[in-house]
Protein backbone atom coordinates (compact mmCIF):
# COMPACT_ATOMS: atom_id res chain seq x y z
CA UNK A 1 0.00 0.00 0.00
CA UNK A 2 2.65 2.48 0.86
CA UNK A 3 3.83 2.49 -2.77
CA UNK A 4 0.47 3.74 -4.35
CA UNK A 5 0.81 6.49 -1.99
CA UNK A 6 4.27 7.36 -3.01
CA UNK A 7 3.38 6.55 -6.62
CA UNK A 8 0.13 9.19 -6.26
CA UNK A 9 2.38 12.16 -3.97
CA UNK A 10 4.94 11.77 -6.62
CA UNK A 11 1.78 12.34 -9.50
CA UNK A 12 0.39 15.35 -7.00
CA UNK A 13 3.60 16.85 -7.08
CA UNK A 14 4.58 16.81 -10.87
CA UNK A 15 0.93 17.99 -11.63
CA UNK A 16 1.74 21.20 -9.11
CA UNK A 17 4.75 21.05 -11.01
CA UNK A 18 3.28 21.31 -14.03
CA UNK A 19 0.71 23.99 -13.33
CA UNK A 20 3.06 26.78 -11.58
CA UNK A 21 5.32 26.04 -14.80
CA UNK A 22 2.78 27.16 -17.21
CA UNK A 23 1.46 29.61 -14.86
CA UNK A 24 4.54 31.65 -15.35
CA UNK A 25 4.84 31.05 -18.72
CA UNK A 26 1.19 32.47 -19.15
CA UNK A 27 2.20 35.71 -16.65
CA UNK A 28 5.49 36.28 -18.47
CA UNK A 29 3.43 36.64 -22.01
CA UNK A 30 0.65 38.76 -20.46
CA UNK A 31 3.21 41.32 -19.15
CA UNK A 32 4.70 41.54 -22.35
CA UNK A 33 1.38 42.29 -23.91
CA UNK A 34 0.82 44.86 -21.27
CA UNK A 35 3.67 46.95 -21.13
CA UNK A 36 4.09 46.64 -25.29
CA UNK A 37 3.01 49.67 -27.59
CA UNK A 38 -0.04 49.21 -29.90
CA UNK A 39 1.54 48.67 -32.94
CA UNK A 40 3.72 45.90 -30.43
CA UNK A 41 0.63 44.14 -29.38
CA UNK A 42 -0.48 43.76 -32.87
CA UNK A 43 2.55 42.45 -33.99
CA UNK A 44 2.54 39.79 -30.65
CA UNK A 45 -0.58 38.63 -31.43
CA UNK A 46 -0.57 37.78 -35.25
CA UNK A 47 2.92 36.35 -34.58
CA UNK A 48 3.40 32.63 -32.83
CA UNK A 49 4.21 34.21 -29.64
CA UNK A 50 0.46 33.17 -28.10
CA UNK A 51 0.24 29.47 -29.27
CA UNK A 52 2.29 28.00 -26.79
CA UNK A 53 -0.23 28.66 -24.37
CA UNK A 54 -2.78 25.92 -26.35
CA UNK A 55 -0.04 23.49 -25.98
CA UNK A 56 0.14 24.45 -22.12
CA UNK A 57 -3.36 23.92 -22.37
CA UNK A 58 -3.50 20.33 -23.56
CA UNK A 59 0.07 19.79 -21.09
CA UNK A 60 -2.62 20.80 -18.22
CA UNK A 61 -5.41 18.53 -19.32
CA UNK A 62 -3.49 15.42 -19.96
CA UNK A 63 -1.38 15.85 -16.25
CA UNK A 64 -4.96 16.48 -14.33
CA UNK A 65 -6.95 13.49 -16.68
CA UNK A 66 -4.10 11.87 -15.86
CA UNK A 67 -4.14 12.23 -11.87
CA UNK A 68 -7.44 12.26 -11.15
CA UNK A 69 -7.97 8.49 -12.78
CA UNK A 70 -4.84 7.26 -10.52
CA UNK A 71 -7.04 9.17 -7.87
CA UNK A 72 -10.32 7.25 -8.76
CA UNK A 73 -8.13 3.85 -9.12
CA UNK A 74 -6.13 4.22 -5.78
CA UNK A 75 -9.76 5.24 -4.13
CA UNK A 76 -11.22 2.14 -5.84
CA UNK A 77 -8.57 -0.21 -4.72
CA UNK A 78 -8.84 1.08 -1.18
CA UNK A 79 -12.47 0.67 -1.13
CA UNK A 80 -12.89 -2.48 -2.78
CA UNK A 81 -9.58 -4.15 -0.74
Amino acid sequence: MKPYIITFVIIGVLALIGTIFAGIQVNKSMQKLEEASQEEEKELLNSNHFKSHKTNFKVLTLIYVFTFLIAIIFILFLFFR
